[in-house]
């Protein structure tokens, strides 16, 4: 059986952000600039937020109606990676 991995609390940094979300760490601090994603605090980005802010500005912006976002399905994703558990 597989460890759940809580990621409500979860902070990653610039770089991890950006390479979860597939964008440069220059996007990253744009859209936290934009207000699309939390900005960072000392201890860096908050993922789930983050996430969720990113998918948020997608539906937004293309008026598709997309699934709501799968956060257990993201946290199984990240099992068993040593940096997100």
């Amino acid at each position: 059986m597989r460890k759940k991995c809580d990621l409500g609390g979860l902070r990653v940094t610039r770089g991890e952000l950006a390479e979860f979300l597939g964008l440069s760490p220059r996007h990253v601090s744009r859209l936290a600039a934009e207000g699309v994603i939390p900005a960072p605090t000392g201890n860096g980005y908050l993922l789930r937020e983050c996430v969720r802010g990113y998918v948020g500005a997608g539906r937004r912006r293309t008026g598709y109606d997309w699934e709501a976002l799968d956060i257990e399905a993201i946290e199984a994703a990240l099992i068993g990676d040593p940096r997100f558990c």
